[in-house]
């Protein structure tokens, strides 16, 4: 995935500030590499970083920021791969990095491009199909992981 991004999360306002660049390329990580971060104010991320840490893991799905209040990750997957999520105990936001799609969500299909914002409410059905190119999106579960 080629994408530059930045992401800064501030916890202390309790306001998450997408700071996510245009530029493409990779860049550098700010803030500790490999180890999810259990961030008391402020943590910075940079997408590419997040990308490389996600592809050794060899999982789609990264988890990069744990709270009690939220969780904060990065889920990629390949133009050909098929998505297996099951719906998820709590409530999410994805934020497309990379990547064009659909997504199907509670009976209904969304197309999502960079950009793209979709929230999902706990427990409904989801997934991505229909790829064009790798998908790279942020993901932001609301509340205590159960």
């Amino acid at each position: 995935m080629s994408r530059t991004g930045r992401i800064v999360v501030t916890i202390g306002l309790m306001a998450l500030s997408l700071g996510i660049g245009l530029g493409w390329g990779r860049a550098q990580a700010s803030e500790g590499a490999g180890a999810m971060v259990n961030a008391d104010a402020v943590a910075s991320f940079h997408i590419s970083t997040l990308a490389a840490q996600r592809a050794e893991t060899g999982s789609p799905w990264l988890a990069f920021l744990q709270r009690e209040s939220m969780t904060a990750g990065l889920y990629e997957l390949e133009a050909s791969q098929a998505d297996r999520q099951s719906p998820h105990e709590r409530d999410e936001i994805y934020y497309i990095v990379e990547g064009k799609g659909t997504l199907s969500a509670g009976g209904r299909e969304v197309a999502v491009e960079p950009g793209s914002v979709v929230f999902v409410a706990a427990g409904v059905e989801h997934r991505f199909h229909d790829l064009e190119g790798d998908l790279s999106v942020l993901v932001i579960f609301a509340g205590a992981p159960r």
